[in-house]
């Protein structure tokens, strides 16, 4: 928000005018760990991770459309038998980047473990209007989804991959049933796989 103060000051013969400009900027929601039922708002964003945190059993998160989340570097969010809802669109996106404390930092990526059918609706891992950008450590991928229980099913839709070091970066390592890409655009080089079905819809590079 920008404000405006407009005065006419007389200094001698000479009329001085002074302007003042005031700008608030919204200040950042910082998170060390993640509670049974949360909810990310534009209101509370950005949203600076300080550290890996995980989405315990049972628990959800929902992330709404507009929301910026900030990974220190390294640190990833752990999704163990629990549900994340993302709200973006492809108008809207929720961005997913690092803190950016160096020229160098790069956040670690969603790992989600021991999903089931019970974890999420009809055992599906629904993913929705996101951008990752600054994302890529070591040899880890940037959505991993392993120790699963049953048939899942990883819909990514909406999905950006983007300002990623310039090597291959493994988009997935996924122990699902099937995989459905939706109108996503991607890096070249983040299109490393591992799954069993893979629908795919409007995919870009």
């Amino acid at each position: 928000m920008h404000v405006t103060l407009r005065t006419n000051k007389m200094v001698g013969r000479l009329c001085c005018l002074v302007v003042l400009h005031i700008t608030f900027v919204q200040a950042a929601t910082i998170i060390y760990s993640l509670g049974t039922n949360d909810t990310w708002t534009t209101a509370g964003s950005p949203y600076q991770v300080k550290n890996s945190i995980t989405l315990t059993p049972n628990s959800t998160l929902t992330i709404h459309g507009g929301v910026t989340v900030e990974f220190a570097c390294d640190s990833s969010l752990i999704i163990d038998d629990a549900n994340i809802i993302t709200n973006g669109t492809s108008q809207t996106p929720i961005i997913f980047t690092s803190s950016r404390e160096t020229t160098s930092c790069r956040w670690a990526g969603l790992r989600f473990m021991n999903i089931s059918q019970t974890s999420t609706p009809n055992g599906e891992i629904a993913l929705r209007g996101i951008e990752f950008a600054h994302v890529g450590v070591g040899q880890l991928a940037i959505i991993t989804v392993h120790k699963n229980e049953g048939n899942i099913t990883l819909t990514l839709q909406d999905i950006i991959i983007s300002q990623n070091v310039a090597r291959k970066v493994t988009l997935v390592t996924a122990y699902v049933t099937i995989l459905k890409i939706q109108n996503c655009i991607f890096t070249p080089g983040t299109t490393h796989f591992t799954t069993l079905t893979i629908q795919i819809s409007r995919i870009k590079y």
